[in-house]
């Protein structure tokens, strides 16, 4: 993740013109009752959700005559058009910016108080983490992972907090960050565990596919009983990222 200091420039840099963008955006589609309220942060995911929107847009007009656009920190002025608030500034703000956490948890708290439903409630924001997203997930039945928190990294290289090799280590929150695989106990010695923030060590799936020896990473969205498939991509390293992805492989 890059530094809390840079999200600040861009957020004092893109605000002004960014609010600005809004206010038009407000003012050429925002004509429904009652409204939506979004938000989002200048500093970061910025203009998140713009497939979404351009779909939205696109194929049902009357949803987005109802979405009503605003930067943090907002004021709102008249609460009576609004029925929902839906954050849109990620799930690590609180790690990049502090003020803009405490900002988003004052409107939220503010549209609770009003009887406003809230759609990616900021106080849960500690569930994204992967230790406890695994627990979560692994509450209903599912195959998780097991994780362990790096917290006395001496103790950890003694005795792996119980996991068995090959195993990762990688940052409990945050996206798109290095992640580590260490395969035998005496490869653990060159890790820099001091390269992370909260370092959790996790066991290690093997996911390769026995016909190819190919990994899968396969990402699907769920809502109720909804589900859309995103995307299926492929890779020789058990790391798979879109990056990365085998174009020439049958998936």
């Amino acid at each position: 993740m890059k530094s809390p200091t840079l999200y600040q420039l861009k957020a004092i840099a893109f605000h002004v013109p960014m609010s600005v963008y809004d206010r038009v955006t407000n003012l050429r589609f925002a004509q429904g009752s009652p409204r939506i309220l979004i938000t989002r942060h200048s500093g970061k995911r910025a203009y998140v959700f713009r497939d979404f929107l351009a779909w939205i847009r696109a194929d049902v007009p009357e949803l987005n005559s109802r979405f009503e656009f605003h930067r943090l920190p907002c004021r709102i002025r008249d609460w009576s058009r609004f029925s929902l608030h839906v954050s849109w500034v990620g799930d690590t703000i609180d790690m990049w910016s502090p003020s803009g956490f405490r900002r988003a948890m004052t409107l939220q708290t503010e549209c609770q108080r009003r009887g406003l439903g809230v759609i990616n409630d900021i106080s849960q924001l500690s569930n994204t983490s992967k230790s406890l997203g695994a627990q979560l997930m692994r509450t209903p039945g599912l195959r998780t992972p097991r994780h362990v928190a790096i917290n006395d990294p001496a103790s950890f290289r003694k005795d792996h907090a119980g996991l068995d090799f090959p195993l990762l280590i990688r940052e409990n929150r945050g996206h798109g960050q290095a992640a580590i695989l260490v395969e035998q106990p005496d490869r653990l010695a060159a890790v820099n565990l001091t390269q992370f923030k909260s370092p959790i060590a996790v066991e290690f799936i093997d996911t390769s596919s026995e016909s190819d020896g190919l990994f899968r990473k396969y990402r699907y969205v769920a809502a109720g009983e909804i589900g859309v498939p995103r995307h299926l991509i492929a890779n020789h390293a058990w790391e798979v990222r879109p990056e990365r992805r085998l174009v020439n492989v049958k998936l």
